[in-house]
């Protein structure tokens, strides 16, 4: 009997482990648990977000919710999109549009390929797309508007210069001013120690400047002879057709899982 109901405990365990792989794998990417959306705009979302991923082999998903479960909005999106197993290629490629909510934010992240391509810059521009309807309570517009702009973006690629940075890697304002109090507190305490060692009375020299002084002038002149001027034209540096600023790059960020993930949020 106790073996029995040690084998029925570890199928249990391993259904549940399998929930959120079976509904990655069956093609579900709009989770309304928010109830947001009606039945008719569940379906739109979805239809569209299908035709995005079989075009352009990048992952989208769609998440509304009442209840972060305690986490921050940016936790539960790269959590959500983690554990369910979501993303296309070796890097799992793509990107996940939150709806919090408990925490009244939205917010976008991002994985893979999808990181250079939608960098800080764009990833603003698209919150500012989804700002403008979810402030007046119009969700599924706010979904619609940020999956066509986001098509347009892998589109266009990567902006020129695109690059990642760490957030990790990055001191924090505060401890960038201890530092700068420090060096120059401890620059003056050595001024200061070298001025009392080296300080000593001011006695005048005697310099007989007048004998000891020669001037010697000599004439140089410079003949102009001739003069050549070249005229180039230079042209304006090129601006990105894609949207968002020309270089400008992607903060990179770790999720509890280790993956790395691009992203950002916005209250509302």
């Amino acid at each position: 009997m106790k073996k029995m109901i040690s084998t029925v405990f570890v199928l249990i365990l391993l259904l549940l482990f399998a929930v959120p792989v079976f509904a990655a794998s069956a093609g579900e990417r709009v989770f309304d648990n928010a109830q947001l959306f009606t039945a008719e705009e569940r379906e739109a979302l979805q239809s569209m977000i299908d035709a995005h991923v079989d075009e352009y082999d990048m992952d989208v998903v769609v998440l509304t919710i009442s209840d972060n479960e305690g986490k921050s909005t940016r936790a539960y999106a790269d959590d959500f999109y983690d554990d369910y197993g979501f993303g296309y290629g070796d890097d799992d490629a793509g990107v996940l549009f939150l709806i919090d909510m408990d925490s009244r934010e939205i917010y976008i992240s991002t994985a893979g390929r999808m990181i250079d391509i939608l960098n800080d810059a764009r990833i603003e521009e698209l919150l500012d797309i989804q700002y403008e309807y979810v402030s007046m309570g119009k969700y599924y517009d706010a979904m619609d508007a940020a999956i066509v702009q986001t098509a347009a973006f892998i589109d266009a690629g990567p902006v020129p210069g695109q690059y990642r940075r760490d957030e990790g890697r990055y001191l924090e304002p505060w401890w960038i001013a201890v530092s700068i109090a420090i060096g120059v507190g401890t620059a003056a305490i050595v001024v200061a120690v070298i001025n009392s060692r080296y300080k000593k009375e001011f006695k005048p020299v005697p310099y007989d400047f007048k004998n000891e002084s020669k001037l010697s002038l000599s004439l140089k002149t410079d003949d102009f002879i001739n003069k050549h001027v070249d005229r180039r034209y230079n042209p304006p540096p090129p601006t990105n057709s894609g949207g968002g600023s020309f270089g400008g790059g992607s903060t990179t960020h770790t999720s509890s899982s280790g993956s790395s993930h691009g992203g950002g949020g916005r209250s509302f």
